[in-house]
């Protein structure tokens, strides 16, 4: 199971962040995979539809939040990177 996370759109080279069933990012899109790559998102527990994206991605972001909304949440049994 992986989880599409959609955010919205203030200009950012990614729209979307794509999870594993354990919440580890491991695809960003259209832009940015090697920059958030093996980030975490809490997806279980705190990422809510209108708030900000809760992330834990060391050095730059220690259990914190991105100044972008979530604007949807997608769960899908298969994902293809390309």
């Amino acid at each position: 199971m992986y989880t599409i996370i959609e955010l919205e759109d203030n200009g950012q080279d990614f729209l979307e962040l794509i999870t594993d069933q354990k919440g580890v990012i491991i695809d960003a899109k259209p832009f940015q995979k090697e920059i958030w790559a093996g980030g975490i998102i809490p997806i279980e527990t705190m990422l809510i539809v209108g708030e900000e994206l809760p992330l834990h991605k060391p050095p730059h972001f220690n259990y914190g939040f991105l100044k972008h909304k979530v604007k949807s949440i997608k769960k899908v049994d298969n994902y293809d990177s390309n």
